[in-house]
């Protein structure tokens, strides 16, 4: 146990610290320990009263007092604003009533303080805002009006959060994400010559200083070796020149003879410095020599000799030093730190652009970063993620699957995806700024989402298609020409003949572009479509005498009709070879005719009082026509040869049960029928 004894009474406080415990009754107790402290006259003296610890322990425990702490902000800490919200923990207050707990800072106005009991922890806010500098925040707890206990905190504003307080702080709005230097301020701010442009824009506009960014692991080569010529008025290249850049690693050369001397039969080689020989043309009347080199040059400045011969004799020659530079920056790709530097861009003497270097090497360009507002040598400061424009056009279509551009500018992105909201396509690793073609079937919404390691961005735009307005292309209606209300269904040849029946007894045939062609009088009414085949429409009918199927060729010629007992309802149907054409009447007979003289090849008779207003439909093999009569039931009939007749009437709607039949046919044989169940 350690005691801080304040003045020379040590004897008297001594007594009272302990007596205050309840562990010493008599002030002569102490006397022997107090006595050598008269002497010291020390300002503070710890007295160790290890012999009391065993008997003191209660007493301590019941004189434990309520106390108040801060837990944040931390002493000694920035904060972002001049209103900081202050945090504080409260212990051993159980047991006291009418608490408050008050808050002020260097101007003594105190500000109420809210406090959460079941919590024991209350939550202030200034009443004035903090002044630039270091300052106290006090905190006070009260019972029944007096002081309980006391924390304090000391803190200075930051508001830019750069880390540098503001009366410090000489560069004040510093993009929280930028690095600063001690005064707070981060390259972009800081502007070194007074020249009102900052050192980043600086850096941008002088190129050559960005060399400083990156150390150039390569030594100084080596400069090409001087022209030479063997005789004096002999061999030069005209293309490419001495100490050249060329684009390809297979250059065209070209060269021209000086010499005065009969050059008839003259030869020309190269030898490229990696020692392979190659011949050139070369015309004595012209001196020129041309040659296209197949062996590629070496990777570094290489020589290209030339020599000019005749019977073996050296006329002349001459060298030229060349390196490659695929890009075209002026830079040789052995000293391209960048290749691929864009036509448009100026490189620097390392073969870079602007738009090539990442100095912070967060996978954004130095030039976009400054663009976008972020630190480019910081690798925690990253330019925000934007898509300043995505669009379509047109955005409206007036029919399914036209074509559409959609087109996207982003910026501060390092991967940018494309998809739309009927999830039929995901493009990803997508350029920054691009365009895509889409044909949506119907409205859609695309989606760009572009992702940096500034954050993510996404835009929509919406691709209307709109419902398709036919036009009339038509200028006088079949209505207007057909004298009755027409009776059948329309039927369009390939060629784009329209036929068409009407109660007026008449079968009508418009061309493709609505003129009347022919008139069939008499026919009888049609009332349901044709079956084409070739040139050639069958058609079902109904009069006063019963009913006919007909063929009729495309200019009105009648090629047979047969004759039926009963009205022709529904449309006849053709073989899927042409051979016959099968129709049922209104009576319950299904016939079968030779499509070339009207024959009847086929025929089944439904059972007595069915009746059939229905076109009959044929199986995807052609082997079974299906007939739908008026009372519900459904027919499935052979059309293979079989004296068996087999007949399945499942269990309908109506709740009959399901009987099976075997009886002898000589025509059409039923396979099954079906009660499908009778309308209410």
């Amino acid at each position: 146990m350690v005691v801080a004894v304040f003045g020379r009474d040590a004897k008297s406080v001594i007594f009272r610290f302990a007596k205050n415990l309840a562990i010493i009754k008599d002030e002569k107790m102490v006397g022997s320990l107090a006595e050598p402290l008269h002497k010291m006259e020390a300002k503070v003296v710890s007295i160790f009263f290890s012999f009391f610890i065993v008997f003191s322990t209660c007493s301590v425990v019941a004189a434990t007092t309520a106390s108040v702490s801060i837990d944040a902000p931390g002493n000694d800490t920035l904060v972002p604003g001049r209103f900081p919200d202050v945090k504080v923990s409260l212990a051993n207050v159980q047991n006291l009533t009418n608490l408050e707990l008050k808050i002020s800072q260097g101007s003594g106005v105190e500000n109420l303080c809210l406090i959460d009991l079941n919590e024991n922890i209350a939550l202030c806010s200034l009443a004035v805002s903090l002044d630039d500098g270091w300052q106290a925040i006090d905190v006070s707890l009260y019972s029944d009006g007096g002081l309980v206990s006391k924390a304090a905190i000391s803190v200075a504003v930051d508001e830019d959060r750069d880390g540098i307080a503001d009366h410090l702080d000489k560069c004040k709005n510093t993009i929280d994400t930028e690095a600063v230097d001690v005064d707070g301020c981060s390259p972009v701010q800081l502007d070194s010559d007074n020249d009102g442009i900052s050192n980043v824009d600086e850096f941008l506009l002088i190129l050559p200083a960005i060399n400083m960014l990156l150390d150039s692991p390569y030594e100084p080569v080596e400069e090409p070796k001087p022209l030479e010529n063997a005789i004096e008025d002999g061999l030069f290249f005209e293309s490419p020149a001495h100490k050249a850049l060329v684009v390809t690693d297979k250059p065209s050369l070209r060269l021209r003879a000086n010499s005065s001397l009969d050059l008839t039969g003259a030869k020309l080689t190269v030898s490229i410095g990696n020692g392979s020989t190659e011949s050139c043309s070369f015309d004595p009347d012209t001196k020129v020599g041309k040659c296209d080199l197949t062996k590629p040059i070496g990777h570094e400045w290489t020589d290209i000799e030339a020599v000019l011969f005749k019977s073996d004799t050296q006329l002349a020659r001459s060298v030229i030093s060349v390196a490659l530079d695929s890009d075209e920056d002026g830079i040789a790709n052995f000293e391209d730190f960048c290749s691929s530097t864009s036509l448009d861009d100026t490189a620097n003497s390392l073969g870079c652009a602007p738009s090539q270097i990442d100095s912070d090497f967060d996978g954004i360009s130095d030039i976009d970063e400054i663009a976008a507002g972020s630190n480019p040598f910081s690798g925690k400061s990253y330019p925000a993620v934007k898509i300043s424009a995505f669009t379509a056009l047109p955005e409206k279509i007036s029919r399914a699957g036209d074509g559409v551009g959609l087109s996207w500018i982003t910026s501060g992105a390092t991967s940018v995806s494309l998809t739309n909201n009927a999830d039929d396509f995901s493009f990803s690793r997508l350029p920054a700024e691009g365009n895509a073609r889409v044909a949506p079937n119907f409205s859609t919404t695309y989606t760009v989402v572009a992702t940096g390691p500034g954050g993510k961005s996404s835009a929509n735009v919406q691709v209307k298609v709109g419902a398709f307005t036919p036009q009339n292309q038509w200028g006088e209606s079949p209505l207007d020409q057909v004298a009755e209300a027409i009776s059948a269904s329309l039927t369009v040849s390939e060629s784009g003949a329209i036929f068409l029946g009407a109660f007026d007894n008449n079968y009508y045939r418009f061309s493709p572009k609505g003129d009347l062609d022919w008139t069939l009088k008499d026919v009888g009414v049609v009332m349901n479509k044709g079956a084409i085949q070739g040139s050639t429409i069958f058609i079902g009918t109904s009069n006063s005498t019963g009913g006919t199927v007909a063929a009729l060729d495309g200019d009105k010629t009648t090629r047979w009709i047969s004759r039926t007992e009963s009205a022709v309802i529904g449309g006849p149907v053709l073989n899927s070879i042409g051979t016959v054409v099968y129709a049922a009447t209104y009576d319950g007979s299904v016939y079968g005719f030779n499509t070339v003289d009207g024959q009847e090849q086929w025929s089944y008779q439904l059972p007595e009082g069915e009746t059939v207003s229905a076109t009959p439909a044929l199986s995807l093999d052609g082997a079974t026509l299906y007939v739908h009569s008026n009372s519900h039931n459904v027919y499935a009939l052979s059309l293979l040869p079989s004296p068996l007749l087999m007949m399945r009437s499942s269990q309908s709607l109506s709740g009959q049960s399901p009987s099976n039949i075997a009886q002898s046919q000589t025509n059409g044989t039923l396979l099954w029928k079906s009660d499908i169940g009778k309308e209410e």
